[in-house]
């Protein structure tokens, strides 16, 4: 393993031989690819500024999946940076397993990096900043070559800073594009994680991988994952990955996606397009332990164009406990959850979206909607909480098949309908079990252009002006909610006036039976299934608790378990990394009892977490699901929530031969021994009412007091 150098030109040295940084081959052109140069196991040190206007790319070097090369810019002496001038010139990464890497690349006018193969795999792109100074009007900051022949499989994109970039076709970014008729071209494991966009705008979408309808059958994408990244002040679709929408085959033509834990603010609209994610042609994944296809934790603060949050075609999704504040559009669309032509079997729970604002013009029913359904089939919405929106609940262009299935969200402040029907399957869109609330009065619950609907029942529809095209069915009340800030209703028959029809609320609480109506239960339950009834009633019982614990800079997922179990889409660690659990105990009042976890100091992540700062886990949220497992040892259905709280002391300790961090955690009930207590006396009163005097005589009153005569004794003495 050899570290070579290059720097900018050969002024330095009259001897370059690349083999440390005073002999630095003198130019890109003068490196030594293979044989006596950069070769298996080797690292390149790019060194200075290198002005380039042409291609450059590494040579052939070997490299193989255990034995990588790398190209790298930051030596210490002589940080390097590649700047291209105008033209069609970039660096060409076209060798198996080449890792970039701390390496500065600014674009002229066309990209940063180009990957390029038939097949290329393993090259990882990580904690590179790549930018542009001006406009890139053929290419993006990071391009993958959708040529016929080529394909990419096992990349990473990591950890990079992309800043800029302005009138590329596709991606600003990112790009695959795949447009050449009947071309073949693939993805397959790509990964492209905790890299930071800013001000990148392009005429579709910040990452953008794509293909259009004339290409060949075999253009596929598999298993991308794309998690993690931040989006600041950028335009168009922030996350398009759209494979071609020809029927028939449109749906499940690729297979394997997971959008997760991206942060996106402050998105514009661009050409016409924006939005935050757009997904097309996704099947469940071939491979194995891959996992459901989700969009899930993401978070977006302002997002403006037709895609709105979510924008769902031809395939098979799960959507969950993702968050977004401010959608707006200026022409259509712009809604928080759009299930669009062509999805199958899709559900969308536990998520939550804020000020839903369409155009912002009156009458308006052509976007705006929390959760709209157009032609998509087997789609179940559940456990959504969906405050401020043009319209709850949509349905539109009618097609073969067309069904939904939406039960126990909540839907507040609604400014134009609770509820808006199209052209749509009048018998199988069902609406049960929801709370809607009206932002102002003088608005119908339901907005029905189509014929008579025969899927709403168990509903609330409160503020409204009536129904329109629709008579409310006999089982749907118009009571106040009484919705406290959690969205919990306090109106009592709201609270088991539902149908029971399963699945979990807005928190994660298995839904009561009688149900409520709205996302959440009146309070958290634990209701296991039958499958898990059935295991606990055996003779050996195999109970498993997960513990989850929210710390500052990172969630730990561990469970009781002697293997690690996945669910949920997370990994939750086995193998002792629980060592025990002390007892959950009632108490009368507002008492808190604190529960104790023994988590194994073997565990370096968490070890470093009990010993720094305490900032990192005092007052943060711990929550325990439980479950048993069955008995080929997978889990007897969705673990339960059955215990939340905070955690509030972490003690690393010893004892005899082993050691282990104590972990105390008190319930939300804790707080309220710490608050002071109210007390009857002037100062305190004049704290809510300054001008009222009434009880600035009371500390005279105690201190003197005063015998009082009975009537009785008055009159014995006279």
């Amino acid at each position: 393993m050899t570290a070579w150098y290059v720097r900018p030109d050969t002024s330095h040295s009259a001897t370059r031989n690349g083999t440390e940084y005073d002999k630095a081959w003198g130019g890109w052109a003068a490196i030594v690819w293979g044989g006596a140069g950069v070769k298996a196991g080797d690292t390149l040190y790019v060194c200075g500024a290198h002005v380039q206007s042409a291609i450059i790319a590494p040579g052939a070097h070997g490299a193989t999946v255990n034995s990588r090369v790398t190209i790298r810019g930051d030596y210490e002496l002589s940080p390097g940076i590649v700047l291209f001038e105008n033209g069609t010139y970039y660096l060409n990464v076209n060798r198996n397993y080449t890792t970039i890497t701390n390496l500065p690349v600014k674009a002229g006018n066309y990209a940063c990096i180009v990957l390029g193969g038939a097949p290329l795999t393993g090259v990882h792109i990580r904690n590179n900043e790549l930018s542009a100074g001006g406009a890139i009007t053929a290419g993006s900051l990071l391009r993958f070559q959708a040529f016929a022949g080529w394909s990419y499989i096992d990349c990473i994109i990591d950890g990079n800073a992309f800043s800029g970039g302005a009138g590329s076709v596709g991606g600003s970014a990112i790009q695959w594009y795949a447009t050449a008729a009947a071309s073949v071209t693939s993805l397959s494991n790509l990964q492209i994680s905790n890299n930071a966009f800013t001000n990148c705008t392009g005429g579709r979408a910040v990452v953008q991988l794509e293909a259009l309808n004339n290409v060949g059958a075999g253009t596929t994408m598999a298993d991308i994952t794309v998690a993690g990244n931040t989006f600041t002040d950028c335009s168009a679709v922030m996350i398009d990955i759209y494979g071609s929408d020809k029927m028939p085959g449109a749906y499940g033509r690729n297979t394997g996606i997971k959008v997760i834990d991206n942060i996106i603010r402050n998105q514009t609209e661009a050409g016409g397009f924006g939005g935050g994610i757009v997904l097309g042609g996704f099947g469940p994944s071939l491979t194995s332990g891959f996992g459901s296809n989700i969009v899930a934790r993401n978070k977006a603060y302002e997002l403006n164009g037709i895609s709105g949050f979510v924008n769902l075609f031809y395939g098979t999704y799960r959507i969950f406990k993702n968050f977004a504040d401010g959608i707006s559009t200026a022409t259509i669309d712009g809604n928080g959850i759009l299930f669009d032509h062509g999805c199958d079997n899709c559900e969308a729970f536990g998520n939550e979206f804020h000020n839903i604002r369409g155009t912002g013009a009156d009458n308006y029913y052509s976007g705006g909607f929390g959760i709209l359904v157009l032609d998509a089939t087997n789609c179940k919405a559940y456990g959504n909480v969906i405050d401020g929106c043009v319209t709850g609940v949509a349905f539109g262009n009618i097609g073969p098949g067309q069904s939904s299935d939406i039960f126990n969200n909540t839907f507040r402040n609604c400014s134009q309908s609770g509820a808006y029907v199209g052209a749509a399957d009048l018998t199988s869109n069902l609406v049960r079990n929801n709370v809607f609330t009206a932002a102002r009065g003088a608005i119908p619950a339901v907005k029905n252009f189509a014929g008579i609907w025969k899927g709403e029942s168990r509903n609330c529809f409160h503020g409204f002006s009536g129904a329109s095209g629709h008579t409310l069915h006999t089982s749907t009340v118009t009571l106040d909610p009484g919705l406290d800030d959690n969205y919990r209703p306090r109106t009592p028959y709201i609270k088991v006036g539902g149908t029971y029809l399963g699945e979990s609320d807005f928190y994660g609480n298995q839904f009561s039976d009688p149900a409520p109506m709205g996302a959440v239960n009146d309070e958290a339950v634990i209701a296991l299934s039958e499958p898990q009834q059935t295991e606990l009633q055996k003779a050996v019982a195999r109970p498993v608790y997960f513990v989850q614990l929210e710390f500052a800079s990172s969630t730990q997922y561990v469970c009781t378990s002697n293997q690690t179990i996945t669910w949920g889409g997370r990994d939750w660690l086995g193998f002792g990394m629980v060592g025990g659990i002390s007892p959950v105990e009632e108490s009368e009042g507002v008492e808190s009892r604190a529960l104790t976890f023994a988590l194994n100091v073997a565990d370096q992540s968490v070890l470093a977490l009990a010993v720094g700062n305490v900032e990192e886990y005092r007052g943060k949220i711990a929550k325990m699901y439980f479950s048993p497992l069955n008995e080929a040892f997978q889990l007897a259905g969705t673990p339960q929530l059955c215990w939340r709280g905070l955690m509030d002391l972490m003690v690393v300790g010893i004892e005899g031969e082993e050691g282990q961090i104590t972990l105390k955690c008190e319930t939300s009930a804790y707080g309220l021994k710490r608050q002071p207590a109210l007390r009857l006396n002037s100062a305190q009163h004049k704290k809510n009412y300054p001008n009222d005097t009434g009880l600035d005589g009371l500390t005279g009153l105690i201190a003197n007091p005063v015998v009082w005569l009975s009537k009785k004794f008055q009159r014995s003495i006279n």
